[in-house]
């Protein structure tokens, strides 16, 4: 078999060792190299090759802790700033609603008025806005939170918390008797009734509303 051009053959010699030649066109020699039967074999560098999955692994676990710092000191500033926030925004958000509260019960009553005085012909609402009356006299304590200071209310409510307790309770059982007078139907329990929860209301706004 005549050798093709880079046609690599190997020629062993017992004495010299073994011979590798490359042959050319026309068979002609290249090149040639000669290594003894007894020579070590050429070894290649044994670079550390990394385990990938662990070093993945590992990575993921380092930016876990990292992120896990952060996080816990991220939260913590966080939360510090939302309490902040939360407490100032909770004060205003408790002036407001106290507020809202009160207009509604003006509203209400203001709608009782009108009704009494025959001004529009929806006499079968008066025990509706009565009850709504006696609901909001329920929950008027809840309206005065500490910190809540601002718009109408004076700072004697928290300055005299004891006098004005008791003020809310005579409030809330004004709103009872008129709405069991409303439901009751009797004009002159009517009138009676209308006239304490009157009293009531402007027991509390002389000393503790801001005109």
């Amino acid at each position: 078999m005549v050798p093709s051009e880079g046609w690599i053959q190997a020629l062993r010699s017992s004495s010299q060792g073994t011979t590798t030649c490359e042959l050319g066109p026309g068979n002609a020699l290249l090149r040639s190299s000669t290594k003894p039967d007894n020579a070590p074999q050429e070894r290649k560098p044994n670079y550390p090759i990394p385990d990938l999955r662990y070093t993945i692994t590992t990575r993921k676990v380092r930016g876990e802790a990292g992120m896990s710092r952060f996080s816990s000191k991220g939260a913590t500033l966080l939360g510090l700033a939302i309490l902040t926030g939360t407490s100032a925004l909770g004060s205003e958000a408790d002036v407001d609603y106290r507020h809202y509260s009160m207009e509604a019960i003006g509203g209400h009553m203001q709608a009782i008025v009108k009704i009494l005085r025959q001004e529009v012909p929806h006499s079968g609402h008066l025990s509706i806005h009565a009850n709504a009356i006696a609901d909001m006299a329920r929950v008027a304590p809840d309206l005065f939170p500490e910190g809540s200071q601002g718009r109408e209310a004076l700072p004697a409510i928290w300055e005299q918390p004891e006098d004005f307790a008791k003020r809310l309770d005579a409030f809330h059982s004004a709103a009872e008797a008129f709405k069991d007078a409303a439901e009751s139907g009797d004009p002159e329990s009517i009138g009676s009734a209308i006239g304490g929860l009157g009293q009531a209301c402007k027991g509390c706004h002389d000393n503790y509303r801001e005109e």
